[in-house]
């Protein structure tokens, strides 16, 4: 009885044993996310604040701009024909200033951007036939002026043309000199005009974009990392009035984390796309172990809303459009319009004014792709410039002219470098602890099954050595006596 007992608790110990290491290795994916989870939040000093405070890898940033081929027929009243050139690539560096405060961090992040030619197609010099971005929004404000500013700037306006041809270097960082602007910058308050320049993209290479306020992880806002509570001490949009300035999302370079299920809509805000937008989840994957969600744009991004009064508040020219958002008020008053590369998702009548565009999704449309632990994994930023254009000089029938668009991207080698990274904090130790508790579950399993081959041998054994026929002894009656037998051999005692 004492035995069996025994066997019993034996058996019983390494089938849980056994058991609860098996379990222990199907619950590694969660288990390790868990403790993953407590170095997300960007806490000082710790590996998370290293990687938000400079991106480990760069961010590839690769231009094309439009040159009409077509000028003087143009200006005859001709359709516009765009020639794309490029991409213009540029390598950037993304660093912040970070300043710690309870669960927020106050950040303000640089951008530098250096040219490299190995990467592009065209060079800097490349010539350019543009649409002349100061020159139209001149035109439309000396219609606000008073004498005798009115009569002045009509003055210097009669020596400017509509078009103007300038070299990419020249449109993009390096600026250009131009006489309006030198005075635009007395009419129009912040116009980026550097030493009488003008440019795109001029004063953005290497500058702050101002400073947000984001939250940080800790105190139990795990599931508001990095979403904007403030931008430069502001908790709304600067650029528009109560009834569309509401500020949310994040900055689009990290978002909370999740296990199984992502969120279906995320937002995403840039001081150069005036706004938050949303994106949509597109689907899920896996890279290397890492689970992914893919988001992309949807039918409403660059687009009214539909309600009067908010599109009213947004845009103060809209060209009324689907796909086109103007983005004059937070681009010092010039007529500034967005939209997805080539019209991506646009209104048909957009194309009906221009040649030479071919939108397609898989080169122009505007995603991201954020992994489990947050840390967004794949950037494809993507946002074409255009203006109001028209071959009337006094630009009484305008159109929406596209100038040039950009995308930021990570490159395959950035993209499987930060992937390392992640997979190393992430994939790493899951696949090393369900190694160990698998391993170790086997061998228990393997010690359980080695036990109840011995105890079956050990029975069997047992059952071999009894008798088939078993004695069985009676009792002696009263008058019998148990009498030892004696010898067979009846003969004389060889003694006698």
């Amino acid at each position: 009885m004492r035995v069996t007992a025994c066997r019993a608790v034996s058996v019983l110990t390494l089938l849980l044993f056994a058991a609860g290491f098996i379990t222990l290795a199907i619950l590694t994916p969660r288990i390790i996310h868990k403790i993953a989870l407590t170095e997300i939040p960007v806490t000082y000093g710790s590996d998370s604040a290293s990687m938000y405070r400079r991106l480990p890898v760069n961010i590839t940033q690769r231009i094309f701009m439009f040159n009409l081929t077509n000028r003087d027929e143009f200006l005859k009243g001709a359709t516009p024909v765009l020639q794309e050139l490029g991409p213009y690539t540029f390598i950037s560096v993304w660093q912040k200033d970070m300043v710690w405060d309870g669960s927020l961090i106050r950040f303000n992040e640089s951008r530098t951007f250096f040219f490299a030619p190995e990467l592009s197609n065209g060079s800097l010099s490349d010539e350019i036939i543009h649409a002349d971005l100061v020159y139209l929004t001149a035109v439309r404000l000396v219609e606000s002026l008073k004498q005798p500013w009115k009569l002045i700037a009509e003055g210097i306006l009669e020596f400017k043309k509509v078009l103007n041809r300038h070299t990419v270097g020249e449109l993009l960082y390096d600026g250009y000199v131009d006489e309006i602007a030198k005075y635009a910058k007395y009419f129009i308050k912040g116009l980026p005009v550097i030493d009488g320049k003008v440019g795109f993209l001029l004063g953005q290479n290497g500058s702050f974009a101002g400073e947000f306020s984001v939250f940080n992880g800790m105190n139990g806002t795990l599931d508001k990392l990095n979403e904007i509570t403030s931008y430069e001490n502001s908790p709304t949009v600067p650029y528009y009035g109560d009834d569309c300035n509401s500020l949310y999302g994040t900055n689009g370079e990290l978002y909370a984390p999740f296990m199984d299920l992502p969120e279906k809509t995320i937002s995403i805000f840039d001081t150069q796309l005036c706004r938050p937008w949303n994106l949509y989840l597109n689907s899920t994957s896996e890279y290397d172990g890492i689970m992914e969600a893919n988001y992309n744009s949807g039918s409403d991004l660059f687009t009214a809303t539909g309600n009067a009064t908010i599109d009213a508040c947004y845009e103060k020219r809209s060209s009324h459009m689907r796909g086109t958002f103007d983005a004059s008020t937070c681009h010092f008053d010039q007529d500034i319009v967005l939209s997805l590369p080539h019209f991506l998702k646009g209104d048909e009548r957009l194309f009906d004014n221009v040649k030479g565009l071919a939108p397609d999704p898989a080169k122009h449309d505007f995603g991201i792709s954020v992994s489990e632990l947050g840390v967004v994994t794949n950037l494809k930023i993507r946002v074409q410039i255009n203006t109001f254009l028209s071959s009337d000089p006094m630009l009484k029938k305008k159109f929406v002219y596209p100038m040039f668009w950009q995308e930021f991207v990570l490159e395959d080698e950035d993209r499987a470098t930060l992937m390392g990274k992640l997979w190393e904090k992430a994939v790493r130790p899951k696949l090393l602890l369900r190694g160990v508790a698998l391993g170790v579950g086997a061998a228990f399993l393997i010690a359980l099954v080695s036990l109840l081959v011995v105890f079956l041998v050990r029975d069997s054994k047992t059952d071999d050595s009894a008798p088939l026929i078993p004695n069985q002894e009676q009792p002696l009656g009263e008058d019998e006596v148990d009498v030892e037998p004696e010898d067979s051999d009846t003969g004389p005692d060889p003694e006698k």
